[in-house]
């Protein structure tokens, strides 16, 4: 399904934008140009978003908790009522009733870029939602790290995953910020570059943080996206050419379609917003092969520190779009365990009988718990226990034999065995 409507919007984005460069011609009035080229925008968002959820797209400001406004906004997508502004067809907005923000640029280039970034700021982080998006916020974290918060106690983390809680809760807990250029960079390796180069004149002042970065940037066909694990996530630790280091993926580009990137992480917000099942996403079983060019490290209490993977435009073009996606594959004697744990039994690495089982199964306790910790389900803690990171587990066995763990709330899996059960046969 959200393949269907991206192809639909990012067509009717091609023929229109189109249409519009031709006006601008005609028009040659910089205010009048920048109002058609964020009409079109809002047509668009108003098609992307969903029907009977009480959602709006308008322009206008937002007021924080402490009754400040925003710079003006291009575009917002809203929930329920705002005030409207007297005399003007512009709307001020709680920042807690604001799903995602966009600036709109008819050219975007490095000046345009900051001054998107510098008027997307002023769209703060909504502390008061902390708690109610918790378990949503650690989910991101749990997909990146592959680990637990102890007894959800944040303060019992190491000091660099406080710092990477933190700033995945001030991602979550502020509107999707997106910016959207019609014209620009040429060639998704350029605009890899502008935006390194940009980071770098501004490494290490506020307001160039990872949390401050916007979510999506969109540039002629071309895409940057936030790693944040809503939904694209790469896991710690990341290898880069400093070594096996503690770098949060944070940027990744695509060159596919930019709509389908938006798409993805507009419903992904909603739908933990409104409580809407998966199934909206459809089958979805190629997923976008980005290309992850900025990574993150907290220095604690400090500062982030930014490590830049620069691509050519051959290396790009030589990648694959996409790759088919899979759920964990594992052994007999990792399902065994999943399959306990899916009914809540404890598990612990200490056991007095686990030795045995995993000898017969040719696994060391130590082979074992790499297994387990690279599906990205469990955690083990000090004790050695096996902590189950999601809420519930999905567990198959396909008709070749494989057997597969997930997340139960992933519809991928369910398709991808269909898929396998359709393509083979089952085994004598």
């Amino acid at each position: 399904m959200i393949r269907t409507v991206a192809d639909l919007l990012s067509a009717l984005k091609e023929r229109e934008s189109a249409s519009l460069a031709s006006w601008s011609r005609d028009v040659n009035h910089p205010t009048l140009i920048g109002d058609m080229y964020e009409g079109l925008t809002r047509d668009l968002l108003d098609k992307a978003i969903f029907d009977d959820l009480d959602l709006r797209v308008v322009d206008g400001k937002i007021r924080n908790a402490n009754g400040e406004l925003s710079g003006q906004i291009d575009c917002m997508i809203v929930h329920g009522d705002g005030e409207p502004i007297p005399y003007t067809a512009s709307w001020i907005y709680p920042v807690a009733q604001v799903i995602a923000v966009v600036e709109v640029k008819k050219n975007l280039y490095s000046e345009q870029l900051l001054d998107a970034h510098e008027n997307l700021l002023t769209v703060r982080y909504v502390e008061e939602t902390l708690k109610s998006n918790y378990k949503y916020i650690r989910s991101c974290f749990w997909r990146l790290t592959c680990e637990d918060i102890p007894g959800d106690d944040i303060k019992a983390l190491t000091p660099e995953r406080q710092m990477l809680f933190g700033s995945l809760a001030r991602d979550i807990c502020t509107p999707l910020r997106i910016v959207i250029g019609y014209v620009g960079f040429k060639g998704e390796s350029n605009l890899q570059k502008s935006i390194i180069e940009f980071l770098q004149q501004k490494q290490g002042q506020q307001g160039f943080g990872p949390s401050s970065l916007p979510s999506l940037i969109i540039c002629d066909g071309y895409s940057v996206v936030k790693v944040n694990g809503s939904p694209y996530t790469a896991r710690l630790p990341r290898t880069s050419k400093l070594g096996q280091e503690e770098y949060w993926p944070l940027y990744a580009s695509t060159s596919h379609n930019s709509i389908l990137i938006l798409l993805e992480i507009l419903w992904t917000r909603l739908r933990y917003r409104f409580a809407i099942s998966a199934t909206i996403f459809g089958e979805d079983q190629d997923i976008e092969n980005l290309n992850l060019f900025l990574l993150a490290k907290p220095v604690p209490w400090s500062r982030w520190e930014l490590y830049f993977d620069e691509w050519s435009e051959a290396e790009l073009k030589a990648r694959p779009e996409f790759l088919e996606w899979q759920p964990p594959l594992i052994g007999v004697a990792e399902f065994t365990a999943f399959a306990r744990l899916s009914h809540g039994e404890e598990l612990n690495l200490n056991d007095a009988e686990l030795p045995d089982f995993l000898r017969r199964n040719g696994l060391t306790i130590e082979q074992f718990a790499e297994r387990l910790k690279a599906t990205g389900l469990i955690d083990i803690d000090a004790s050695g226990a096996i902590i189950p990171l999601a809420e519930s587990l999905a567990l198959g066995v396909t008709p070749k034999g494989e057997y597969f763990v997930d997340s139960a709330d992933n519809p991928r899996s369910l398709n991808w065995a269909l898929r396998r059960s359709r393509a083979g046969t089952v085994p004598d």
